[in-house]
């Protein structure tokens, strides 16, 4: 684990370096695009003044209910300590709910797409479907589902069953498809960023 104030000792591949200037081209070509939109880049300040992800709540219009957003959030906050990228995700971040605490995971911790966590909070997997006003020209998210079978109707009959999709999830991301990428072991922020950057500056995942 990297150390809080020596992420400029690290050394980075041509390759860690390329992903992440492309990643920021990105960001900054969306954001110019979209200047006035209040989440353009997804960037918010939570409700204790720390920055946050993809962190606001399902707009009225969307909701069948009324949510309840995490409030424990942001203890390690990504865009605060970026050095917690190079952390590995599931042993510095994932616990177990203890007494009056609940679990916790890494989309909690960082405050990185905390819809995520709020969404596991409230038991419902659509809550960021009803939380992210996506762009229409962006259709990454779309086949990012598509290609990892997640539109398959068996999938989908699951969208309003809480505890099955969440069996499905598991049952899922133990597939030997995903084992190469770690995820359960030492696969970082980081890690993931590598392949999620470069997708989405080309505008599509691969297959």
């Amino acid at each position: 684990v990297v150390e809080a104030g020596n992420l400029e000792a690290l050394e980075l591949t041509a390759e860690q370096k390329q992903a992440v200037e492309v990643g920021m081209r990105h960001l900054d070509k969306f954001n110019s695009k979209h200047p006035a939109h209040p989440f353009a880049n997804g960037i918010s300040m939570d409700m204790h003044g720390k920055f946050c992800a993809l962190c606001n709540a399902p707009f009225k219009e969307r909701s069948d209910r009324e949510y309840e957003m995490r409030t424990d959030c942001g203890n390690h906050s990504l865009l605060e300590h970026p050095w917690t990228m190079f952390a590995p995700l599931k042993k510095t971040f994932v616990r177990e709910a203890v007494g009056a605490k609940p679990a916790t995971n890494a989309w909690c911790e960082l405050n990185e797409q905390k819809m995520c966590a709020d969404a596991i909070f409230n038991k419902d997997f659509l809550y960021q479907a009803k939380a992210v006003d996506y762009p229409p020209t962006m259709n990454y998210d779309p086949l990012y589902c598509l290609y990892n079978g997640w539109l398959e109707p068996e999938v989908v009959a699951l969208q309003h069953d809480f505890e099955g999709m969440q069996k499905k999830s598991e049952e899922m991301c133990n597939r030997r498809k995903y084992a190469h990428t770690k995820w359960n072991t030492t696969m970082t922020y980081f890690d993931m960023a590598l392949q999620y950057t470069a997708g989405t500056a080309r505008g599509w995942p691969t297959p």
